[in-house]
C-alpha cells in the first residue's frame, strides 16, 4: 500500500508541473483528445466563442435565442424572400418609405389596400381615368375646367332649360341650323332675342304668321310681294285716299258694281269719251204689258221681235236694285214695223204720258232715278 501512495503522490506532482509550471503544455490536448460531447456550455467561458470558432451552417434556428437577431447581426442583402416566413413581415417590420414600385407585384394593390383619400392627382397617370372609372353623378361643375365642354361631350337632348343660365346664350353659342322648333318653348321668343335680319323666309313655317306676330307698322312695302295682296287681305273701309298712289288703280282693280255714289267725288272730270255699259232687250209685239225692263246698265238698246202680231209692244220699267241718281237711256235700234210703248206707271215711271218709240229707228228716251221713281228727263223722235 505504501508503494501505491508513492506513485499517486508522484502523479500529482507531475500534473502540478504541467498546469502550473509549463502552460504551453496545453498544446498537448488536441481535438482528438476530447471525446464527442465532452465540452458543454459549462466548460466554455462566456464570450469566448467567435465566428472563427463556428463551423459553416452550424448555427440554426434552435441555436438562436428568441429576438436575439437584430439589424446589426444581419449582413447587407443577406435576407431574401426564401429567408422570410409567409406572413412574417407586417407594417411594423417595414421602415417608412421603404416600399417603392419595384417592391410591389403587378396587380397586387387593390381598393382594400388603398387608404381613404390616399390617391390624389399626383398618383394618377395622365389619361388613366376614363368613363368607366367615374361614378354616375360624380362630376359636378367644380370638376369641369372652364370652356372645355364641346358639342361631342353633350348627349342629344342632354341640356334642359334648367341647365342654361338665363340670358347667357349668344349667337356664337348656336350652330348654324342648330335650333329646331322642338328646341323652343312655345311663346318664349321675344323681339330682343332676335338679331336684326336674323329671321329669313326659310326659318318660318308656312302659314304660321298671324296678325299678333306682326308689330304695328312692322310691314313695309318692301316686305310685300308684288301682286300678292287680295281683297280678303284688306280690312274693310281701311283704304284711304292717301294710301293710293296717283294713277295706280285701273279698271281691272275694281270689282263690278263696287263703285257707288258714295265712292264718287262730288265733281268728276271725265277725260275723253264717257262710255256707258250696254244692255239689250228684245220685246214681243203682242200688245200686252208683259215685257219688263230691269236696268243693269245705264244704256239700253231696245228692239221688237217682228213676229207680225200687229200689236204695239208695251214695256214696263222696273226699279229693283236702283239707287238715287242712276241714269237710264233707252234707244230703239231696230227698223221693224210697229211702234214700242214704254208705259207710264205711277210711283214707278213718271213721264209725259206713255212714251212711244216709232219704227223709224233711233227714237230715244232718258230717265233719272230719284230714289223712289224713274223720272223722264228727255225724249227724242229721230226716225
Amino acid at each position: 500500500m505504501k508503494k501505491i501512495y508513492s506513485i499517486a503522490a508522484y502523479s500529482v506532482v507531475a500534473l502540478s508541473f504541467v498546469f502550473f509550471a509549463a502552460p504551453s503544455a496545453f498544446a498537448l490536448i488536441q481535438t482528438g483528445n476530447i471525446a464527442n460531447g465532452a465540452v458543454t456550455s459549462a466548460k466554455i467561458a462566456n464570450g469566448t466563442i467567435t465566428a472563427s470558432d463556428l463551423a459553416a451552417n452550424s448555427v440554426g434556428a434552435s441555436e438562436i435565442a428568441s429576438s436575439a437577431v437584430g439589424g446589426s447581426e444581419i449582413a447587407a442583402g443577406a435576407v431574401a424572400a426564401s429567408e422570410i416566413a409567409s406572413g412574417a413581415v407586417g407594417a411594423a417590420e417595414i421602415a417608412a418609405d421603404a416600399v417603392g414600385g419595384a417592391e410591389i407585384a403587378a396587380g397586387a394593390v387593390g381598393s382594400s389596400e388603398i387608404d381613404t383619400d390616399a390617391v390624389g392627382s399626383p398618383e394618377i397617370a395622365t389619361g388613366a381615368v376614363d368613363s368607366a372609372e367615374i361614378d354616375t353623378g360624380a362630376v359636378t361643375t367644380d370638376e369641369i375646367l372652364d370652356a372645355t365642354i364641346v358639342t361631342a361631350d353633350i348627349a342629344t337632348g342632354g341640356v334642359a332649360t334648367a341647365d342654361i343660365l338665363d340670358a347667357t346664350i349668344v349667337t356664337g353659342d348656336i350652330a348654324t341650323g342648330g335650333v329646331a322648333t322642338g328646341n323652343i318653348l312655345d311663346a318664349t321668343i321675344v323681339t330682343g332675342d332676335i338679331a336684326t335680319g336674323g329671321v329669313a323666309t326659310g326659318n318660318i313655317l308656312d302659314a304660321t304668321i298671324v296678325t299678333g306676330d306682326i308689330a304695328a307698322g312692322g310691314v313695309a312695302t318692301a316686305n310685300i310681294l308684288d301682286g300678292t295682296v287680295a281683297s280678303v287681305d284688306i280690312l274693310d273701309a281701311t283704304i284711304a285716299t292717301g294710301d293710293i298712289a296717283a294713277d295706280t288703280i285701273v279698271a281691272g282693280n275694281i270689282a263690278a258694281g263696287a263703285v257707288a255714289n258714295s265712292e264718287l267725288a262730288d265733281s268728276i272730270a271725265i277725260p275723253g269719251i264717257f262710255t256707258l255699259g250696254r244692255q239689250t232687250l228684245t220685246v214681243t209685239d203682242d200688245g200686252v204689258a208683259n215685257d219688263t225692263l230691269t236696268p243693269t246698265s245705264s244704256y239700253v238698246e231696245l228692239a221688237q221681235d217682228a213676229t207680225a202680231d200687229g200689236t204695239t209692244p208695251d214695256v214696263v220699267l222696273d226699279e229693283t236694285g236702283m239707287t238715287e241718281g242712276n241714269l237710264l237711256i233707252v234707244v230703239r235700234i231696230d227698223a221693224n214695223a210697229g211702234n214700242v210703248t214704254i208705259n207710264e206707271s205711277d210711283g214707278v215711271a213718271e213721264s209725259a204720258g206713255n212714251i212711244t218709240l216709232s219704227a223709224g229707228q233711233f227714237d230715244s228716251v232718258s230717265y233719272i232715278y230719284t230714289g223712289t221713281t224713274w223720272v223722264q228727263i228727255a225724249a227724242s223722235e229721230n226716225g
